[in-house]
């Protein structure tokens, strides 16, 4: 699995949909903590990898949020992320069905 930052890939403070659209053009899932994105995926009806939108307190540490995000998708199948977007929270995530 590849990760790619937007502050590396030259998208920080762009758009949402310009976001998306480079998520869509590069083949890359998208993981944000931006929830506006559940709605940029719902009104597009492209056909993408995956939106991951992780919504922890802001009290809880980076390395947490992380070990929590990549055990929510490394227990997903390839399948099973494309074209939906996973809500993950602490202890749970929720699968929503854009297809």
């Amino acid at each position: 699995m590849v990760a790619e930052d937007v502050r590396d890939s030259g998208y920080r403070g762009r758009a949402d949909a310009d976001i998306f659209e480079y998520a869509l053009e590069a083949g890359l899932a998208l993981v944000t903590s931006d929830v506006g994105f559940g709605s940029a995926v719902w009104l597009t009806q492209r056909e993408h990898l995956g939106v991951i939108i992780v919504r922890f307190p802001n009290e809880m540490s980076t390395p947490a949020i992380n070990e929590a995000v990549v055990r929510t998708v490394a227990g997903l199948s390839d399948d099973t992320l494309a074209g939906n977007v996973v809500i993950v929270e602490p202890g749970r995530f929720r699968l929503r069905r854009t297809r």
